[in-house]
């Protein structure tokens, strides 16, 4: 599970209303919530579940070295589940395709200049990414484990990742890979809090929250697989735009072949005698 809370080299302009990376506390709060909801399905869904966490006050600080340490670290066999949650803030950039990139903690104003089409060079523009986790980097990090590779990530124009037209897309990019991406957002929409102050967690992120406990009240007392948590959230996050921004939206996107659309992410009750149950790895 991984997390970004607080941007090291915006600490000092988070009060100011240009400041271009504002703090996410609730992205933390995201990472734990969606830990703790996979964490009891060990048992259920899953046979054992392992997790990792990458984010401030909850595990590694969340830099990119950090973030593509713990990826590099997991292990995964054929029947294996892996699943990995990311909270930020994200952005695509203005090369051709604008790839999608996750902010880690450690982006800087000269990276993000950078990504937006001032680097003078292409030398120049390498080593502000050095700072910010790409899409491709995201992917071809979950390309050599075995098992399913489900991706959730809730940030804004998320659906970058899988946008197929894009020549850096996980949609392009793993065609034949079981990877499956589940975005907050398209790739030209922002992903919003929940409307209700109370609540610390992204809309996004409470609605798959709800939907892994059975609180949306799609599924009863069976299961959930990927696909219907991907309806299940649409709805929710739809209802939470509407309250939030009346004249914006925020559309779930969901990247994934037929048989990952299937793939089980909770039971309800506990499985029946001969069911088959996975381990799981959780990252965000």
């Amino acid at each position: 599970m991984i997390g970004v809370g607080w941007f090291d080299h915006f600490m000092y302009c988070a009060q100011q209303a240009d400041c271009p990376v504002l703090p996410l506390p609730n992205a933390l709060n995201d990472a734990q919530g969606i830990a703790a909801a996979l964490g009891q399905q060990e048992g259920r869904a899953f046979s054992t579940v392992e997790i990792v966490r990458v984010g401030q006050g909850i595990g590694a600080a969340p830099t990119k070295r950090a973030i593509l340490d713990a990826l590099r670290r997991f292990d995964a066999a054929p029947e294996d589940t892996t699943i990995v949650f990311l909270a930020s803030h994200g952005m695509t950039g203005r090369q051709a395709g604008g790839e999608y990139y996750f902010l880690t903690q450690d982006v800087t104003a000269e990276t993000l200049r950078a990504l937006m089409g001032e680097a003078k060079s292409r030398d120049e523009l390498m080593r502000a990414q050095k700072s910010l986790l790409s899409g491709t980097e995201l992917t071809d990090a979950l390309r050599r484990l075995a098992g399913r590779r489900i991706l959730l990530i809730d940030t804004c124009q998320a659906g970058a990742a899988g946008r197929s037209s894009n020549p850096y897309a996980l949609a392009r990019r793993s065609a034949s890979a079981q990877i499956a991406l589940l975005s907050a957002a398209r790739d030209n929409e922002q992903s919003y809090e929940y409307v209700d102050p109370k609540v610390r967690h992204g809309a996004f992120t409470y609605a798959l929250l709800r939907s892994l406990d059975g609180r949306d009240g799609e599924n009863g007392n069976r299961g959930l697989t990927l696909e219907q948590a991907h309806r299940s959230v649409t709805v929710q996050v739809k209802q939470n735009t509407r309250k939030v921004a009346p004249n914006a939206t925020q559309t779930p996107v969901l990247y994934a072949t037929p048989a990952l659309r299937m793939s089980v992410l909770a039971e309800f009750k506990s499985p029946e005698p001969g069911h088959k149950v996975d381990k799981i790895s959780l990252a965000r």
